[in-house]
């Protein structure tokens, strides 16, 4: 961890120093927030086995927070604690009734309150400004840098990224993580030691909302504008595709596939005329021949290179 955490350093600062304008620098910031919005999704998804549609809702829940009290004169760091205060409470109480159910039933249930917070945002038009959105969102100063500059926030937010990457690799070590996995493969046997099963499933649901509003938080401010479309069963599809396409049972894999995915959308349409069937065609790649996902292939080949590096010689023991 020490060692990847330093090669990130370096690259975010050969990314902010060496980038030619703000369009890269404002990708490399979306690649990083959407890194965190990915690794949330994979907290239900890859450690708790809950296929969820509705991770959406809790990042445009936290964009629409951000976005309101900023344009009313509230601070944007006590604006961002009030996302996140409201994302673990919107969590709570949604997940208490989502994770009764697993499979295809606890599917429909957070694509159904993914709808109706689209439909509230789409329709509450003295809060939300509706189709039209909220607009006039600035960024906080954070002590003597100036984050409305952009390779600022794009600093920010890659810490922000490695900051989640150590809170998340902790957490799958430690006890909750361990019991989150037990769950997911063996919910009967672990009810049986006396485990409560809908407790450990509602914890996970409520870190993976709080980490998916910090993400919106993040996207409120670097897009300075928050409509429905933010929390639309397109995005909620789009990052779900992240989390399959890098491979969930990586700890680094969402983080790959949001790179993979994003990146395809953002210059495919360069090249080909259709990036959504490309996208698909992606998915049906990686599904076929990198089943696990991309992440776990990588490392799969990067250990077989080393080994096939330092390997040692024929003979060279025998000649000692």
């Amino acid at each position: 961890m020490i060692r990847f955490a330093l090669a990130y350093l370096v690259v975010v600062a050969g990314v902010a120093l060496g980038a030619p304008n703000d369009f890269y620098l404002s990708f490399a910031t979306r690649l990083a927030y959407y890194g965190v919005y990915a690794m949330s999704l994979n907290i239900l998804v890859g450690e708790a086995g809950l296929m969820s549609l509705g991770h959406s809702a809790f990042f445009g829940i936290a964009a629409y927070c951000v976005a309101w009290l900023t344009t009313h004169g509230v601070d944007g760091w006590t604006a961002i604690a009030a996302a996140l205060a409201l994302g673990t409470v919107v969590g709570m109480a949604t997940g208490a009734v989502a994770v009764r159910v697993v499979g295809t039933s606890f599917m429909m249930i957070t694509l159904a309150f993914a709808q109706i917070a689209w439909g509230l945002a789409y329709r509450w038009v003295d809060v939300t400004g509706g189709d039209n959105g909220i607009t006039g969102i600035t960024r906080p100063p954070l002590m003597a840098f100036d984050l409305e500059k952009q390779s600022h926030y794009f600093v920010f937010c890659a810490l922000a990224l490695l900051g989640v990457v150590f809170i998340l690799d902790r957490l799958r070590a430690s006890a909750l993580g361990a019991s989150i996995r037990a769950v997911r493969d063996q919910p009967r046997r672990m009810s049986a030691l006396g485990y409560n099963v809908w407790a450990i499933r509602l914890a996970a649901f409520t870190v993976a909302s709080v980490f998916a509003s910090f993400a919106g938080a993040l996207d409120c401010l670097q897009q300075k504008f928050v409509s429905p479309a933010t929390m639309s069963l397109l995005d909620a599809t789009m990052v779900l595709l992240m989390v399959v396409i890098g491979g969930t049972s990586s700890r680094f894999g969402p983080l790959v596939g949001a790179i993979v995915v994003l990146t395809f959308t953002e210059f495919s349409g360069q090249f080909v005329s259709r990036p959504r069937a490309a996208l698909g065609a992606l998915l049906l790649f990686v599904v076929l021949f990198m089943p696990g996902g991309i992440a776990p292939w990588l490392e799969r080949g990067f250990v077989a290179l080393k080994r096939s590096l330092w390997r040692p010689r024929a003979g060279a023991g025998a000649a000692q």
